[in-house]
């Protein structure tokens, strides 16, 4: 947990340092909430790893980056899928021409009054009665209308209608696109490679914490290496002003030994400022503002240190070829590539496709009146207006099919996007040889560094064993004066350097242990810590 020096608070702070690590509350929230009251945040690796994680502006881009190739393959299956769409359109026709125009047909028009006229002498003639000639049928149809107070339009287009309306819904389904199910395919290969690409970005920013949390800790170690020769220094300081005082050592002894301590007092600042910029390095990289204090609560000892068993380096490299995201990620771009050929390929094939049409057509005149002739008497008229909705001026239409569109020649551009597209392949094939190349120098580069910086721990403990009696051994023949101050600092000087150069080899094999499981395609987020 997130250790705060306000006892009481523990508990809050533990509770939105969860909530923080569930992703339910971004670290700025945390910030904010605790500001008033903290100033200095007490930290492990571990939860350094997990804030960033979490805080990662980086990781939180590249997830963005997957979210956008989920739509894409919503948007590539979008192809497949029945394709519904509406329109609604109204026409005014202020001028219609004669649709009989220039042929034989257009003195129809004129024609219709005398088809009604005889019309009329037939059924006369069949009934017994007188019949008429045209001008009279025509005078008293004339003198019915006029009685009736009906005034007819004449036009020379009896078809114009001055207001057209179209309520229209189509479908259609493709049944064979060989190009739709390129493109899914090829978009959730992207998928692979975006979600690939995280992965690995995961894993470089795990080590990139890591490594700075332990150079802060190494800088923190060193003030502490530093603060405890100053102090061993001090310890002597006095010894030797004790054995000037009763005369068993010269004043030139005192005075040295007070050079010095101004000396490791200097040494001391310059240290601290240096672990200070470390820390602050690790602040801007989890995200945490640099007001916030951070302390590092782990120690070198507190680590679990054991060497791995990764079986020599073919079975190394086997892991990182089957484990490294990266790997995987050139796969999938050749993948990717080959898509994009069959993409090509399938327009060579034609696209068959299956097609409904519904539409509601609307004819609707501005003089909507009608002339209804009496049954009894054909030259008594009535009039009556229709509605905008009636049934005469409505009508639907429905129609279904197949279409078939087939690009057959396109001036060879098909066969020149064929031919980049197998370039790119081998570009990507030939990409994915010299990144295995790499990671086989890469995890080879690692075992070496962590296997050396073992041996380093190893020789670095027994050599700090012996500066330790060395050291004793030199201040107690100082003090017993059969030894000289030069000996005795000799010895203390060899001793700091030991326990500097053992720190050093711990630092230097943990960061190698996290660029081997780097390496290797392992994202070990939580490092194993001694009980």
């Amino acid at each position: 947990m997130m250790k705060i020096p306000v006892m009481r608070s523990g508990r809050i702070v533990r509770t939105m340092y969860l909530a923080l690590i569930c992703g339910l509350m971004s670290y700025s929230t945390l910030i904010a909430q605790t500001q008033t009251s903290y100033d200095t945040l007490y930290v492990s690796l571990n939860e350094a790893i997990e804030i960033a994680l979490v805080n990662s502006y980086f990781l939180q881009r590249a997830a963005f980056n997957v979210d956008e190739a989920n739509e894409q393959i919503r948007q590539a299956r979008s192809a497949v899928y029945p394709q519904i769409g509406g329109a609604v359109s109204y026409t005014r026709n202020v001028r219609t021409p004669n649709p009989f125009a220039g042929s034989d047909a257009a003195d129809l028009f004129t024609s219709f009054g005398a088809i009604d006229w005889l019309f009329y002498n037939e059924q006369q003639r069949v009934d017994g009665n007188p019949t008429l000639s045209f001008q009279d049928y025509l005078d008293q149809r004339n003198q019915g209308l006029e009685n009736a107070g009906i005034v007819q339009q004449t036009g020379s287009n009896p078809f114009a209608i001055e207001n057209q309306f179209v309520l229209g819904i189509s479908a259609t389904q493709a049944i064979y696109n060989g190009a739709a199910f390129a493109a899914i395919r090829g978009a959730e290969h992207f998928r692979n490679i975006v979600r690939q690409q995280l992965e690995r970005e995961t894993q470089t920013m795990v080590q990139q914490v890591r490594t700075a949390y332990l150079n802060a800790l190494l800088a923190q170690e060193q003030v502490n290496l530093i603060e405890t020769a100053l102090q061993q220094l001090r310890d002597t300081e006095r010894d030797v002003r004790a054995l000037v005082e009763q005369g068993l050592a010269a004043r030139f002894d005192r005075n040295s030994i007070a050079v010095e301590v101004v000396n490791l007092e200097t040494n001391l600042i310059a240290a601290q400022n240096g672990a200070a910029l470390a820390t602050r390095s690790l602040n801007i990289l989890l995200g945490i503002p640099v007001t916030h204090q951070l302390k590092l609560s782990d120690r070198f000892e507190s680590y679990n240190l054991n060497l791995p068993d990764t079986g020599g380096l073919d079975d190394a490299f086997n892991i990182a070829r089957r484990l490294r995201p990266d790997v995987q990620l050139v796969d999938s771009n050749i993948r990717l590539r080959q898509e994009e050929r069959n993409l090509v390929r399938s327009s060579y094939f034609p696209v068959l496709s299956a097609f409904a049409d519904y539409a509601y057509l609307g004819n609707v005149p501005d003089n909507r009146d009608r002339t209804i002739t009496d049954e009894n008497d054909p030259f008594q008229f009535s009039s009556e207006t229709r509605g905008f909705f009636d049934t005469s001026y409505w009508n639907a239409a429905f129609s279904v099919g197949l279409r078939m569109q087939w690009n057959i020649f396109d001036g060879f551009a098909r066969k020149a996007r064929m031919n980049q597209v197998n370039i790119e392949i081998k570009r990507a094939e030939l990409d994915a040889l010299v990144l295995r190349e790499s990671i086989y120098l890469e995890v080879d580069a690692a075992l070496r560094n962590v296997e050396a910086a073992w041996k380093r721990i190893q020789s670095q403990q027994r050599n700090i064993e012996l500066a330790e009696l060395n050291y004793e051994e030199a201040r107690m023949r100082y003090r017993e004066g059969v030894g000289t101050r030069l000996e005795e600092r000799q010895a203390a000087t060899m001793l700091d350097q030991s326990r500097l150069n053992y720190l050093t080899a711990l630092h230097d094999y943990l960061i190698a242990r996290g660029e081997l499981d780097t390496a290797m395609g392992n994202r070990i987020v939580h490092i194993e810590l001694n009980d």
